[in-house]
């Protein structure tokens, strides 16, 4: 599920940012070490919001970037129920590690630095475009394996 949005919309930002992200193939290897390493087709999202510039790929990021404050507390709930600590397993939802809280700052105080009315705009926009199509994935997912 997550590695279906994940890895196209990094594959959309990347060429328009310099900073480090998180990567979506991180998920595959939770996925082989929790599952095994049996072959999965795993499907990727086709509705994608458009990027075509940094302040879009801002945008998009604030929504991919932001979700890495929740993925440390789903890591602690997933490590549980699974009775185990939440470090292999859950590298992408633990991505920074103890440095989640800070890289957020950071991100947040690029995010609020001197853009024009129109830059804003966009990527306001392009948030709310990547809300938009994360919650059409997850809403239509259905795993290759059930179909």
């Amino acid at each position: 599920l997550m590695y279906g949005f994940y890895a196209p919309v990094y594959d959309l930002v990347q060429p328009f940012i310099t900073e480090e992200q998180r990567q979506a193939d991180k998920i595959l290897d939770d996925i082989r070490y929790l599952a095994g390493s049996g072959k999965k087709e795993l499907r990727v999202s086709d509705n994608l919001p458009d990027v075509d510039s940094r302040h879009a790929a801002l945008g998009v990021l604030y929504v991919t970037e932001g979700s890495t404050l929740g993925g440390v507390i789903i890591a602690e709930m997933i490590s549980k129920r699974l009775n185990m600590p939440p470090v292999k397993g859950f590298s992408f939802f633990n991505a920074y590690g103890d440095a989640t809280k800070s890289r957020w700052e950071n991100f947040k105080r690029t995010l609020n630095g001197a853009f024009t009315i129109e830059q804003q705009t966009e990527i306001k926009e392009a948030a709310a475009a990547a809300f938009s199509s994360f919650n059409e994935w997850i809403s239509e997912y259905e795993p290759a394996t059930h179909k």
